[in-house]
């Protein structure tokens, strides 16, 4: 049996900077490097979403953005919230416990996400206040030689205001623990393709998808269906054609659509909007990252979800590289 990946229901506890679920040989007695908090808005007669992101180290942050996806797979976001929400330098009160919830916040300009046991509630000035209530469990994953990092991942069912008008959405916070004697910042040394697919099916079940592809050979594939045991799989093959980036002229690549096969399962990717950088603003300089956003399903027959949020990051991902690792690059 595979126990590098874990769903349970968590407990204010398992939030702290230093949980025993990480406090082990295998997790390098992890502590709390990343508090991150996003997810996708819908108001009414929306069909492309509304991207929110709250990227945090527990002392301080890395960036706030609200933004549109791109036109089609290989465009960039436009911005929606940028210099009036807090960005990297504004003081913040750390990451912390407060009676019954854990919290990060600012006072100007003003953010607050709350952690209880039961849900969450996320506030950005005037732009953004949403509840989140929980997916059934919560993803508690290990250090592998697929990622470095251990975390948390809470799926999440948003709904509140946006601009002052009702959206609906789903989201997640991931809480990201680095072994204790590593001394490399996170993204220094990363060369990997992830996918974080939720999703709630028309029948109203719940299900999530999370995969890691390191282009040194390894991988982790996690499946879960509500009301099912979850799959989890280290041999996970990915079919997808991979393109230059046209705006950049590095050789960074990107994929339309994509198919993830693990453990008797497909996942079925259906890239529609890109973007460069989660923030607010193309971060072309990036070198060698992209992003993807779109729909999925499981399996070989296609369904819809009443609601959805796909996030497909990849790092390193350089035509040379990909070649190198056994992917199709069309040139």
């Amino acid at each position: 049996m595979d126990n590098s990946i874990i769903l349970k229901n968590y407990k204010l506890e398992d939030l702290d900077y230093r949980p025993a679920f990480f406090d082990n040989e295998i997790d390098g007695h992890g502590k709390l490097t990343l508090v991150d908090m996003y997810g996708v808005l819908f108001a009414d007669g929306d069909d492309k979403p509304i991207w929110f992101i709250r990227h945090c180290n527990p002392d301080g942050i890395r960036f706030g953005a609200f933004h549109r996806p791109g036109n089609d797979y290989l465009d960039v976001q436009s911005s929606l919230h940028l210099d009036d929400i807090a960005q990297r330098g504004a003081k913040i009160e750390p990451y912390h416990l407060a009676d019954d919830h854990y919290e990060i916040s600012c006072r100007e300009p003003f953010f607050e996400y709350k952690f209880y046991e039961d849900h969450v509630e996320y506030k950005e000035t005037n732009v953004l206040d949403v509840r989140g209530d929980l997916f059934t469990k919560a993803i508690f994953k290990h250090a592998d030689d697929s990622l470095v990092s251990s975390q948390i991942t809470q799926s999440l069912i948003i709904d509140g205001t946006y601009e002052g008008k009702h959206v609906k959405g789903l989201g997640n916070f991931e809480l990201v623990y680095m072994p204790e004697k590593e001394t490399r910042n996170l993204n220094d040394f990363f060369s990997y393709i992830y996918a974080y697919d939720a999703g709630i099916r028309e029948d109203g079940k719940k299900e999530i998808a999370m995969i890691n592809l390191s282009l040194n050979g390894y991988s982790k594939g996690f499946y879960w269906l509500e009301g099912e045991n979850p799959v989890i799989s280290d041999n996970v093959l990915m079919e997808a054609k991979w393109v230059k980036l046209p705006y950049v002229d590095d050789g960074t690549c990107i994929y339309k659509d994509a198919v993830f096969k693990f453990g008797g399962k497909e996942i079925h990717f259906k890239g529609k909007w890109g973007a460069k950088g989660l923030t607010a603003y193309p971060r072309v300089e990036l070198s060698g990252q992209s992003q993807i956003f779109g729909t999925w399903y499981e399996g070989r027959t296609p369904y819809k979800h009443s609601m959805s949020i796909t996030f497909h990051e990849n790092m390193d991902v350089f035509a040379d590289k990909l070649s190198k690792a056994g992917f199709e690059v069309i040139d």
